[in-house]
């Protein structure tokens, strides 16, 4: 009984060390939920596009961009069977492209203007502009839907971009490595993602096929249900930096020489960080299925057991990763970049950031395989077994199994290499 008192002591002392620092609760709770937002609404304006049979649409494009973005975008547009594209002069001028509206050779022009890719890339912003013959207005909404459609993978990648760069400052990632480490650590997370983000773009956009039939083909798609569970596994990791600077800090300020001078065990001590930590991811989990949930109607299964459970591995093997961190590690500040490079990795072998409907760890390919072996895999796996297909604790063992031993290597490591002086 003394020793779970202790325990918990340790534990409540950690969690609130933990839940002071603000700059961490708004990376692992507030960047999900943005990144959710941004997606869900990218991918629900393609989604809202009907199949348009043998309808063929004429436009025009006015491409006055020299940037990739804008390329993107013209590349997506012309794997569109609907459209008949025709590419005018950059040096059309606006009067002649009003007379051809007017005399009804085209239903519409897409105008991308000059510096279309460096608005996206430093992220001011950009526009497009979309003229609609007045005779043919009707097209006007199903033409925007379907450049909404288009835009999504320019805006996604301009969006990763900065939500990267802003995690890494956010974290103080950037000040800790050098420009090439922290170039390299942004290219290595943004070549996963736009990997996946071409295999997207091979398929067409307009037509929405489920993937599984445990969904009604009827029911209108929730893409909360494939992106929140992503983003709050993906950013949990960012806890393990965390662990490993907490115990860096703790040894250099003494606090473990005085714990061990008590009558206090190690393993109590490692007990009680793993618990802080361990609250934080189940807060974390909580509140961003349960906003998800409440405001934009995601939905959490059948089982709340299951996904009780299932956090809790996540949790472990989260915080027994940050013990092998900083075991492994020689400093706070290499434990916190290395743990970064770390989230970022797996995170894009995981499958986090969602593109399409199928989700990575059930596709047919080499990274697929490679994301079952990653923790964050697993725990994704459990969830949209839960989450998306109706499961029951019972369906997701397996994958709760498989991050328990995870965790027992991780804490196995950690255990070895870990040194308290």
């Amino acid at each position: 009984m003394k020793t779970i008192k202790q325990v918990l002591n340790l534990a409540w002392k950690d969690f609130q060390i933990i839940i002071r620092d603000r700059g961490m609760l708004a990376v692992i709770i507030a960047m999900p939920l943005l990144f959710g937002l941004i997606l869900s609404s990218a991918y629900s304006g393609g989604a809202s596009s009907t199949n348009s049979g043998n309808i063929e649409i004429p436009i025009a494009i006015l491409n006055q961009d020299e940037g990739r973005y804008s390329q993107t975008v013209l590349e997506v547009l012309d794997q569109i069977d609907v459209l008949k594209i025709t590419t005018l002069s950059k040096t059309e001028q606006m009067d002649a492209v009003n007379r051809m509206l007017l005399a009804g050779e085209y239903t519409a022009t897409v105008i991308i203007p000059q510096n279309f890719s460096n608005g996206i890339e430093d992220y001011t912003g950009a526009e497009i502009s979309l003229l609609v013959d007045p005779q043919k207005s009707d097209f006007g909404e199903i033409l925007k839907n379907i450049l909404d459609a288009a835009l999504a993978p320019a805006v996604v990648e301009g969006e990763i971009r900065y939500g990267i760069r802003s995690v890494m400052e956010a974290g103080g990632i950037t000040e800790k490595l050098t420009p090439e480490m922290a170039a390299a650590a942004e290219a290595q997370t943004l070549g996963v993602v736009m990997t996946r983000l071409g295999s997207m773009m091979s398929t067409s956009l307009i037509p929405v096929r489920l993937v599984t039939t445990a969904r009604d083909p009827n029911s209108p798609i929730n893409f909360f249900n494939l992106l929140i569970p992503g983003f709050t596994v993906m950013f949990s990791f960012f806890l393990v930096g965390s662990v490993g600077e907490s115990i860096f800090r703790e040894k250099d300020d003494g606090t473990y020489r005085r714990l061990m001078a008590g009558p206090i065990r190690r393993g109590e001590i490692v007990a009680g960080k793993m618990i802080a930590f361990g609250l934080m991811i189940l807060l974390q989990v909580g509140l961003l299925f349960g906003v998800a949930a409440g405001f934009f109607s995601m939905d959490l299964g059948s089982s709340p057991l299951g996904l009780i459970l299932l956090t809790i591995c996540l949790s472990m093997v989260v915080t027994s990763m940050g013990l092998m961190v900083a075991a492994l590690s020689k400093s706070g500040k290499q434990a916190d970049s290395i743990s970064m490079l770390l989230a970022f990795l797996l995170a894009g072998l995981g499958g986090c950031i969602q593109f399409g409907l199928t989700p990575l760890f059930l596709q047919d390919n080499f990274i697929a395989t490679l994301s079952r072996f990653v923790p964050q895999g697993q725990a994704l796996w459990g969830y949209y077994k839960l989450i998306s297909q109706n499961a029951g604790l019972v369906e997701v063992l397996p994958n709760m199994g498989i991050l328990l031993l995870m965790a027992a290597v991780f804490f196995g490591i950690a255990a070895w290499r870990l040194k308290w002086e």
